[in-house]
């Protein structure tokens, strides 16, 4: 990696109607009826996010917070969160991490 970081600032929080459509299609849902829509809302958007500001030809792998299971989501809305957020026809290939929240210290022994 030979550059810096750069902030992306974002005027507007909400994702587009086409974002949610595919969303609420996908997840046989509408996204006004989840629990904690702002919490789905963000994450699409995020997903916007990347496909605007990844340039496929320089990106070669995105590393992304994986979003928490939880259960104000059912399987079918999680996954289908999961597939928009890593979507491969669209952006480069994806790693979604997570830790379990513990903090740890490692050694490496010789």
């Amino acid at each position: 990696y030979q550059r810096e970081p750069r902030i992306i600032y974002v005027k507007n929080n909400k994702p587009n109607a086409l974002t949610i459509t595919k969303y609420e299609n996908m997840a046989n849902c509408k996204l006004e009826e989840i629990k904690r829509k702002n919490v789905v809302s963000r994450w699409l958007r995020l997903s916007e996010l990347l496909k605007e500001n990844t340039n496929n030809d320089e990106t070669k792998l995105l590393v992304v917070t994986l979003p928490i299971p939880s259960t104000f989501l059912n399987p079918i809305e999680y996954m289908s969160l999961l597939s928009i957020l890593s979507n491969q026809d669209e952006l480069p290939p994806m790693i979604l991490i997570r830790g379990n929240g513990q903090k740890i210290l490692s050694f490496e022994s010789e």
